[in-house]
C-alpha cells in the first residue's frame, strides 16, 4: 500500500433554516444516489495551545450524483466518497461533513412481522432478539412530547447519594421482576439493542440489514433508546423525576467503574465484565492485547483528556466526523459506512468493560458485543455519558442542526413506551434534551480547559534505539500481522504559511484496510520526521487509531475494505516538521489481524478563507499583588486588575487573576450604616436603604433547599399565552404588596440601587460597596435574580416559575420582546426610549448615534445583525482564556442599558430607568436583560469546561445579603452561585448563531468627513490629548514585528490606552480602530475596529477621587486579519461617539499568556 498526504481545503457548513431542505430523489432497490458537496467541513483555526474550531457557512455545493453501489478504483479530485473515512467499532470514521446534501429517502421503521434471527461472531447459533407479541401486533402511534412533568436531571453515577442509589436499584429490580414476556422486562429492553444492531431487522423494502451503528443514526437512536428506558424505570417506581445516572469518565475522578455497579449483590451488577478492570483506571488506549495501564495513572489521565479534546477539535467544524456517515433508505449495510469520532471513543469503553476471551475461551460479552451489551446496566451509564458528550458538542456548535437534511431529520424508529404503546419517533425530535424532559448536571470538563501537552513519542516494542532504513510503501498490500510497518510518505508541500494552513488541512490517508477475521482490531498510527532515508529510534507522535469491535457480516453481504484519514496539520506543528519534505509513518498493531494496501487521491477542495474560533484556556501561575495600590506602569509579567476597560461607569478586566492572592473577600455590609445613594442624573440624595424587616432581621446562612422542580428560563419572545399570564400575575402580585414589604416591587428595585450607587460601604473601610466594575458583577446579579424569581414564584404558589430571558443574541430576539411593550401591563415601563420599542437592537449604539428610520433600518438590518453576532463572538473569543476580561461588566451589557433607557431629549429628561444604576431595576426588562447576561455567563462557563474563573478566596468567599422567599435575611457567597442547576434552574436550549458564524472581514471604518486623501500621522507624544473636538489618529510603534506562531501563543499583543479622563459624569463612548500606515501617512479609512470604551452616567461619592482609567485591547488576531504582522508601526484612530474625554497616551505591549 501507499500512504498519501494531501490537502483538504476548508469548507463551511450550511446555516440551519427553519424548514429542513427537501432533497429527496428517486431511489432504486439496490443502489442509492449520494450527492456530495465540493466543500467538506474540516478542522481549521490558527495554531494555539487552546481549542480551535471553524464553523462556516457554505459558499457552494455539488449536485452531481454518484452511484454508491459501484466500487471506485480512485477517488474523484473534486469530492470525497463518504466511505473514505476512519473505521471504528466495526465501521468507518467520517472525514467530511455532508450538511445540506440531497439523498434518496430517510430510513424508515422496520417491518415488525419480518423480524428474524440476529447473529454475532461470539455466540454460536442464531440469536432470538425479536420483540414480544405486544410489540409486534400493537398499533403504531406517533410519539408526542409529554405536556408536563419536571425536568429530569441526570447526575454522575459516582456522585449519587444513598437515597438516589436506592431509588435507582429499586427501579432496575422492579424491571427485572416483571414477567419475562413483558416488553418492559429488563431482558426485553436489552433485546432492543440486539434487534437494531445485529441484523434481526431489515430496512423496509430493501434486502439490507437495519443497523443503527456506523452512521449518523448512532447518536439519535441511542438517545431515544435511553429516553424510553429511563421513562419506563420512572413509571415502575412512580417517580416522574427519575433520571438515569451517567458514567462521568471524561474527568479524572470518574475514570473508574462507578462503585454502584461493582457490588455483586446489586441489580446493577454484571459478572460478565473484565474483572481486572473493576477498580482500574479507564485507559482510552486500551485494546484486548493490553494488560495493565499504558503508562502511569497520571500519564493515562493526561492522555485521556488530550484524546477527548482532540475529538472535539476535529469534530466541531465537521458534523460527519463527529456524528457518523450519512445513511439513507436502501444504502448498503451500515457497517460499510463511517462511524463518528464519538462512536470511536465509545468503542474503547465497550472493549474495556466487556469480558474478552481468556484461558476459558470466554467470548467478548456482555459489553464486548452488540447483541449482549445492553444486558449490563453499565451500558446505560456509558451511553448516558455518550449522550451528554453529544449534548455538549451541540452546545459548542451553537445548537446548530448537524445535518439539515431530511434523510437524517426524518429517519424513524419504533419503541414501546412508558404508556405501553408502540410509538414512532424520528431524529429531529431528539435534538433538544430539554424538549425530551431531561438535562445533565453541571460538572467540570477538564479536557476543555487543559491545553494539549506535547505528547510523548512512542518507543518501538523491541527496545531498539538504532537508526533504521525506511522506504516508501510501494503498490502492494502489506500485512500488520507480523509487526509494525514503517514507511516514508512524501508531502505535497512544505513550509506552508499560516494562511495556507487555515485554507487547507493536511491529511494522512491509510487505504485498503482489510480485517482478516470477525474479531476485534486496533492499530495505532505514529508520525515522525526522517533523517534522509532513515527513521529515528522512536515512532514519533500518535496521529490516531483504527478501532473495530467484533462484528459479523450477514451472509451474502461483502466485507468491504476501509480507509483511515487523519488530519495532521497541528501534529506537524507539534513535531516542528512543517519544512520536512517527507514523513515517517509507523503503523503499530495492537490487537487482531489486518492488512493494509492500495492508494487513491482524496480531493482538494476550494472554499473561501474564514477564520475559525480559537480558544486558549490556561491555568494561572500569576503572583499576588496589592489591589489597593495604584499602579503607575504596566508589568510585563502581570496585569493590575484595575488596568482594564471602563464600562457602565467602571473598569473591564484585562487579565485573569486565577490563583492570585489579594487582601480579603468583600463582606456583607453594615445594614445600620446604610446611607443615601447618589446618581449623576437625579438631583438630591436617593433613599435606597432596605426597610426595617431587612435592617433588623437576623442574618442566617443560606442553605440550598431546592427540592422542587427544575425551573426552566425561556426566551421572552417564545412564551405562550399561559406563561405570559402567569408572569404578569406574579409581577402584579408583587406590585400590589404593602410598599414597606421587602418583597414589594419597589423595594426589590432598591436593592440594586443600594449595592450600586454608594448607599453601602465596605465593612471597615471608607469605600463604597459596589458590585459593578469587578469580578463581583456576574455572581451578585445571579443571586439578585435568583431571589427575585423565587419570591415571584412564592407569590403565585408556583415552585416551577422561572423568569424569561431577553434572547437578544440571536436575530429573532434582537427586538424588545412584545410582552414588555404592551400597555397597560405590569411588565411595561414608560421611561424607555420610545424610538426603540420596535427597533432592532444595535450593539454599537450610543446616545449620539443617529436614529434610523424604519426604511433605513430595513435596508441596514442584515448588516446590523451580522455586526451584532461578530461582536458577541469577539467577546467570547477574547474572554475565554482571560476570566477577568469577561467577568467585569461586559461592554455588551452596557449598550443594552443605553439602548433601552430614556436619554436626555428636548425636555431634558435624564437617563432613566434602564439608563441609570439607581433606577434600572424599576423596569421589568432589566430582569429579562440580566437573565440573558446570566445565561451568557453560564454558556461561558460551559465553554471553559466549568473551570472556576478565579481560584481565589477573595472571590469565592465574597458575601452579600438578601431577603429571601422565606422572609429571612440570608447571607450568600460567590462560590455557591457557580452552578445554575444547584440553584434549581436552567435555560432552555436555543440556537447561538454567533457561535456558528465564521468571523467575517469587518468593514473598515470611514472618516466622518468623507475625506479620502492620505493624512500625515505622528506618535501620540507625552501630553494628554482631547477627544472633544474629533478623532485622534496616531502612529504607535510595536515591540516586535513578524512574530512566529509560537511567540504569539506565548505572548498576547495588547494595545494600551492610558490616562482616560472622563470630563463629566455623563455617558461616554469612543471606538478604537487599527490600520497599517504608509510610512508616516495613514490611509483614507480608519481600519478595523479593535474595541470600545463605554461608560454610563455614574456619580462619584463626595470625597472619593475620580481615578483615570485604562483601556486594554488584545490585537493579536486583529493583526492577522489586517495582514499587519510584519508592520513596525500601527495607525491607531480614536473616534468619539458620545461624551467628553481626554486621553493620556497609547502604546503596544506584549503580555505573557497565563500558561
Amino acid at each position: 500500500m501507499l500512504f498519501l498526504v494531501s490537502f483538504h481545503q476548508m469548507m463551511s457548513l450550511h446555516h440551519p433554516t427553519t424548514t429542513p431542505l427537501s432533497t429527496s430523489s428517486p431511489h432504486k432497490k439496490h443502489q442509492s444516489k449520494r450527492l456530495h458537496q465540493k466543500h467538506p467541513a474540516v478542522y481549521t483555526g490558527r495554531r494555539t495551545a487552546g481549542w480551535c474550531t471553524g464553523i462556516r457557512s457554505s459558499s457552494s455545493s455539488n449536485n452531481n450524483g454518484e452511484n454508491a453501489g459501484e466500487e471506485k478504483s480512485a477517488a474523484s479530485s473534486k469530492r470525497i466518497d463518504r466511505r473514505d473515512v476512519l473505521l471504528g467499532l466495526g465501521g468507518l470514521y467520517g472525514a467530511a461533513g455532508l450538511a445540506g446534501q440531497a439523498f434518496a429517502s430517510p430510513v424508515g421503521i422496520p417491518d415488525r412481522s419480518a423480524c428474524g434471527d440476529a447473529s454475532s461472531p461470539n455466540i454460536p447459533g442464531p440469536l432470538k432478539c425479536c420483540p414480544p407479541e405486544k410489540v409486534t401486533t400493537a398499533p403504531i402511534v406517533q410519539w408526542k412530547a409529554p405536556s408536563s412533568g419536571p425536568l429530569r436531571v441526570r447526575k454522575p453515577a459516582h456522585e449519587m447519594n444513598k437515597d438516589e442509589v436506592a431509588k435507582f436499584k429499586a427501579a432496575v429490580q422492579a424491571m427485572k421482576d416483571l414477567d419475562p414476556e413483558d416488553p418492559w422486562h429488563y431482558d426485553q429492553q436489552a433485546k432492543i439493542h440486539c434487534t437494531y444492531c445485529n441484523g434481526a431487522y431489515k430496512q423496509a423494502g430493501f434486502d439490507v440489514p437495519l443497523q443503527v451503528h456506523f452512521s449518523w443514526l448512532f447518536l439519535p437512536w441511542h438517545r431515544w433508546y435511553l429516553y424510553f428506558f429511563e421513562r419506563i424505570l420512572g413509571k415502575l417506581i412512580k417517580d416522574d423525576s427519575f433520571a438515569l445516572p451517567f458514567w462521568n469518565y471524561d474527568r479524572p475522578e470518574g475514570m473508574y467503574m462507578p462503585s454502584i455497579y461493582v457490588d455483586p449483590s446489586s441489580p446493577l451488577y454484571n459478572p460478565r465484565r473484565n474483572l481486572d478492570h473493576l477498580e482500574m483506571l479507564l485507559d482510552y488506549n486500551f485494546s484486548y492485547d493490553v494488560t495493565g495501564l499504558t503508562g502511569t495513572e497520571k500519564e493515562v489521565i493526561q492522555a485521556n483528556l488530550v484524546d477527548l479534546r482532540t475529538m472535539y477539535d476535529s469534530g466541531i467544524p465537521t458534523p460527519e466526523l463527529f456524528m457518523g456517515d450519512p445513511l439513507s433508505a436502501g444504502d448498503p449495510t451500515a457497517e460499510d459506512n463511517s462511524s463518528g469520532a464519538l462512536e470511536r471513543f465509545h468503542n474503547t469503553v465497550h472493549m474495556w468493560v466487556g469480558r474478552h476471551k481468556n484461558e476459558k475461551n470466554d467470548p467478548y460479552i456482555d459489553m464486548g458485543d452488540f447483541s449482549t451489551a445492553a444486558k449490563d446496566m453499565l451500558f446505560y451509564g456509558h451511553h448516558a455519558n455518550v449522550d451528554r458528550l453529544w449534548d455538549l458538542y451541540r452546545t459548542y456548535r451553537g445548537k446548530k442542526v448537524e445535518f439539515n437534511n431530511n434523510d437524517w431529520l426524518n429517519a424513524e424508529f419504533i419503541f414501546y413506551d412508558e404508556n405501553k404503546q408502540v410509538v414512532k419517533v424520528n431524529v429531529k425530535d431528539t435534538l433538544s434534551t430539554h424538549d425530551l424532559g431531561y438535562t445533565y448536571k453541571d460538572v467540570p470538563t477538564p479536557w476543555m480547559q487543559r491545553a494539549p501537552p506535547k505528547r510523548p513519542a512512542a518507543k518501538p516494542r523491541s527496545g531498539s534505539f538504532s537508526m533504521v532504513p525506511v522506504t516508501e510503501f510501494g503498490t502492494e498490500p502489506r500485512s500488520l500481522v507480523e509487526g509494525p510497518i514503517r514507511a516514508l510518505v512524501p508531502r505535497p508541500k512544505t513550509g506552508r504559511s499560516q494562511e495556507e494552513k487555515e485554507d487547507e488541512n493536511e491529511v494522512l490517508v491509510v487505504d485498503g484496510i482489510e480485517v482478516l477475521d470477525e474479531g476485534p482490531v486496533r492499530f495505532d498510527v505514529f508520525i515522525a520526521t526522517p533523517f534522509g532515508t532513515f527513521a529515528g529510534p522512536d515512532y514519533g507522535l500518535p496521529a490516531g487509531s483504527f478501532v473495530k469491535l467484533p462484528h459479523r457480516h450477514k451472509e451474502g453481504h461483502k466485507n468491504r475494505k476501509a480507509k483511515l484519514k487523519l488530519g495532521i496539520t497541528r501534529l506537524l506543528e507539534d513535531l516542528k516538521a512543517e519544512n520536512a519534505q517527507k514523513l515517517v509513518v509507523t503503523l503499530v498493531p495492537r490487537t487482531g489481524k489486518v492488512n493494509v494496501g492500495g492508494i487513491h487521491h482524496p480531493a482538494v477542495y476550494t472554499g473561501r478563507r474564514t477564520k475559525g474560533w480559537c480558544i486558549s484556556i490556561r491555568s494561572s501561575s500569576g503572583d499576588g499583588e496589592n489591589a489597593g495600590e495604584e499602579q503607575l506602569s504596566d508589568s510585563s509579567k502581570r496585569v493590575d486588575r484595575r488596568d482594564v476597560l471602563l464600562g457602565l461607569g467602571g473598569l473591564y478586566g484585562a487579565a485573569g487573576l486565577a490563583g492570585q492572592a489579594l487582601a480579603s473577600p468583600v463582606g456583607i455590609p453594615d445594614r445600620n450604616a446604610c446611607g443615601s445613594a447618589s446618581s449623576a442624573n437625579i438631583k438630591g440624595p436617593l433613599p435606597c436603604c432596605p426597610p426595617e424587616k431587612v435592617r433588623t432581621g437576623q442574618i442566617v446562612q443560606w442553605k440550598n433547599s431546592n427540592k422542587g422542580p427544575l425551573r426552566v428560563r425561556k426566551p421572552a419572545h417564545e412564551l405562550n399565552k399561559d406563561e405570559v399570564a402567569k408572569f404578569k400575575a406574579a409581577v402584579q402580585a408583587m406590585k400590589d404588596l404593602d410598599k414597606d414589604d421587602p418583597w414589594h416591587y419597589d423595594q426589590q428595585a432598591k436593592i440594586h440601587c443600594a449595592y450600586c450607587n454608594g448607599a453601602y460601604k465596605q465593612v471597615g473601610f471608607d469605600v463604597p460597596l459596589q458590585v459593578h466594575f469587578s469580578w463581583l458583577f456576574l455572581p451578585w446579579h445571579r443571586w439578585y435574580l435568583y431571589f427575585f424569581e423565587r419570591i415571584l414564584g412564592k407569590l403565585i404558589n408556583d415552585d416551577s416559575f422561572a423568569l424569561p430571558f431577553w434572547n437578544y443574541d440571536r436575530p429573532e430576539g434582537m427586538y424588545m420582546p412584545s410582552i414588555y411593550v404592551e400597555d397597560p401591563s405590569p411588565l411595561y415601563n414608560p421611561r424607555r426610549n420610545p424610538l426603540h420599542l420596535k427597533s432592532l437592537l444595535d450593539y454599537t449604539y450610543s446616545y449620539d448615534t443617529k436614529e434610523l428610520t424604519q426604511e433605513e433600518e430595513k435596508k441596514e438590518k442584515q448588516k446590523i445583525i451580522q455586526a451584532n453576532l461578530v461582536d458577541l463572538r469577539t467577546m467570547f473569543d477574547s474572554g475565554l482564556p482571560t476570566a477577568e476580561l469577561f467577568m467585569g461588566d461586559p461592554r455588551f451589557h452596557n449598550t443594552v442599558h443605553m439602548w433601552v433607557g430614556r436619554h436626555k431629549n428636548e425636555k431634558n429628561e435624564p437617563y432613566i430607568d434602564m439608563g441609570d444604576f439607581s433606577t434600572a431595576a424599576k423596569d421589568m426588562l432589566f430582569y429579562g436583560h440580566h437573565s440573558n447576561v446570566d445565561r451568557l455567563w453560564d454558556l461561558y462557563r460551559t465553554y471553559r469546561g466549568k473551570k472556576v474563573e478565579f481560584d481565589n478566596n477573595d472571590w469565592l468567599n465574597a458575601e452579600f445579603i438578601f431577603y429571601d422567599e422565606n422572609k429571612e435575611v440570608v447571607k450568600v457567597n460567590v462560590k455557591d452561585s457557580l452552578s445554575t442547576l444547584d440553584l434549581g434552574y436552567t435555560y432552555k436550549d436555543v440556537p447561538t448563531p454567533w457561535m456558528e458564524r465564521a468571523r467575517p472581514k469587518r468593514p473598515a471604518a470611514k472618516p466622518r468627513s468623507g475625506s479620502f486623501s492620505m493624512v500625515p500621522v505622528t506618535e501620540f507624544g507625552t501630553e494628554p490629548r482631547s477627544l472633544v473636538e474629533g478623532p485622534i489618529r496616531v502612529l504607535v510603534p510595536r515591540p516586535k514585528a513578524g512574530r512566529s506562531q509560537e511567540e504569539k501563543e506565548d505572548e498576547n499583543e495588547v494595545i494600551v490606552v492610558d490616562g482616560i479622563e472622563v470630563l463629566d459624569e455623563g455617558p461616554v463612548r469612543f471606538d478604537v480602530f487599527i490600520a497599517t500606515p504608509f510610512g508616516n501617512f495613514a490611509g483614507p479609512d480608519y481600519g478595523l475596529p479593535a474595541g470600545s470604551f463605554v461608560k454610563l452616567p455614574h456619580a462619584h461619592k463626595e470625597g472619593h477621587k475620580h481615578r483615570k482609567a485604562k483601556l486594554k485591547l488584545g490585537i493579536t488576531r486583529l493583526l492577522e486579519d489586517l495582514k499587519a504582522e510584519n508592520s513596525q508601526k500601527l495607525a491607531v484612530t480614536f473616534v468619539p461617539r458620545t461624551g467628553s474625554v481626554n486621553l493620556g497616551g497609547v502604546h503596544v505591549d506584549l503580555f505573557k499568556a497565563d500558561n
